[in-house]
């Protein structure tokens, strides 16, 4: 088994220097060869291993735990059959669907509840037994271990006090946010033990793929200057692995797929920190990166007044505001998709200046588009990112000409060029 996850973990990362995209899912990755032996052999690779990994870490505890439960009608046998039963009752094929549920939803569940039955035993044998054990009674029906009825009722109250503790984070909305300190300890943890491995500083965490070997190459064709340090280059950028994203059509936006997979890449390159989004409306394009930042252990904070715009699309915002409340909508959606946010509803200049200067990592910028609030923001923005923050925004293209001329008058004030990214998006880089 635990040659199976070292190859895992080898090949996901070679397929994404190979690729340009890491494919953790053998089957992708096998549909990738070209010759008929290599896929023949890998996929009965994947055969042997789905089998020998379920088996041995699936199906013999479980098995066991059932026949012990009833030995005079239950065998091995026909406590693997049940426990085969009750996987396919359970839909595994819904969990690993989606990955953000699967690790918030699933992963945690399931780590709460084995975490309060391994406290149970631990505080049993090491303190209140003092590691003592009467070995023959544990095999007699009649001994220290018989309880009421073969059952110690405080053991059970108490695994399932720790369980419920463990669960409420996951049912109950208002206290979800405290799943994030699991993930962001695991998550900060991981990246430590990792950047050691890689030789790596752990007090300078990965900023992105401006911070790799490839920055050095590309810094010699580019002087930095400013105080924003510039967004990868595109092609760099497109080398990233593309986040899987979960299906948006049911929120309303104007975000496409080409620019939330775009947008997730600008949030991934995080780790920590905080991530400011000014417009959120609905919450589409929020979507895209809000369980990244999530599960890096960034801050997301979402500014947006919900009361429309002044620009040209004023009357497309009002007929919206006019049917339904769209804070309510995008709280909603937020919470049906699992995603902690911190909301800010008030104006950007408002909501700014709760941000000390140089205190923000990411801003990205989708507020109204007429050239005086654009240029407002960008101004207002700009003096609250780090040296090295980035800072972007959406809808720079031909229907918006207003908005253009803002951000190309700053970048060109500033001495940076505007990046643009797939459709609308961008960012903005320093000049040589």
């Amino acid at each position: 088994m635990t040659v199976f996850a070292a190859m895992g973990v080898i090949i996901t990362s070679a397929s994404a220097a190979i690729y340009g995209k890491a494919m953790w899912d053998p089957i992708e990755l096998v549909g990738h060869f070209a010759s008929r032996l290599v896929v023949g052999i890998a996929m009965f690779t994947v055969v042997i291993a789905t089998l020998s990994v379920n088996i041995a870490a699936n199906v013999v505890s479980p098995a066991n735990d059932f026949a012990n439960l009833a030995p005079k009608r239950i065998s091995f046998k026909i406590g693997g059959i049940i426990t085969g039963v009750i996987g396919v009752l359970m839909m595994p094929w819904k969990l690993i669907a989606d990955l953000h549920s699967y690790i918030f939803q699933w992963l945690l569940g399931y780590s709460g509840g084995l975490g309060s039955i391994a406290g149970v035993l631990v505080c049993n044998y090491w303190f209140i037994r003092n590691k003592r054990l009467v070995l023959a009674d544990l095999y007699r029906e009649e001994g220290a271990y018989t309880y009421t009825s073969g059952v110690n009722a405080p053991v059970v109250i108490a695994t399932l006090l720790g369980c419920g503790l463990a669960w409420i984070v996951l049912i109950v909305k208002p206290l979800r946010f405290l799943r994030l300190c699991v993930v962001r300890g695991r998550t900060r943890r991981g990246a430590l033990v990792l950047a050691r491995h890689a030789g790596q500083s752990p007090r300078q965490p990965s900023r992105g793929v401006t911070t790799w070997r490839e920055r050095e190459n590309w810094s010699n064709k580019i002087k930095w200057s400013g105080s924003l340090n510039p967004d990868p280059p595109p092609s760099l950028c497109e080398s990233l692995p593309a986040p899987r994203l979960r299906s948006m059509k049911g929120i309303d936006g104007w975000f496409s797929e080409d620019e939330g997979r775009w947008y997730a890449r600008f949030a991934r390159s995080l780790t920590g920190g905080t991530f400011v989004e000014v417009g959120s409306w609905k919450g589409r394009s929020t979507s895209f990166i809000g369980p990244i930042c999530n599960a890096n252990g960034t801050r997301l904070v979402c500014v947006d007044h919900w009361s429309g715009s002044i620009d040209s699309l004023k009357e497309r915002y009002d007929e919206a505001l006019a049917r339904e409340n769209v804070e309510a909508t995008f709280r909603r959606n937020m919470d049906q998709l699992g995603i902690c946010v911190e909301v800010m509803a008030e104006p950007s200049l408002v909501a700014v200046h709760r941000f000390a200067p140089e205190s923000i990592d990411r801003v990205f910028l989708d507020g109204s588009h007429d050239a005086e609030s654009v240029t407002a923001d960008l101004l207002a923005w700009s003096t609250r990112l780090k040296p090295d923050g980035l800072l972007g925004g959406h809808d720079y293209s031909h229907k918006h000409p207003a908005l253009c001329a803002a951000v190309d008058a700053f970048a060109a004030e500033r001495g940076l060029v505007v990046l643009r990214g797939p459709r609308s998006v961008y960012s903005f880089a320093a000049t040589a």
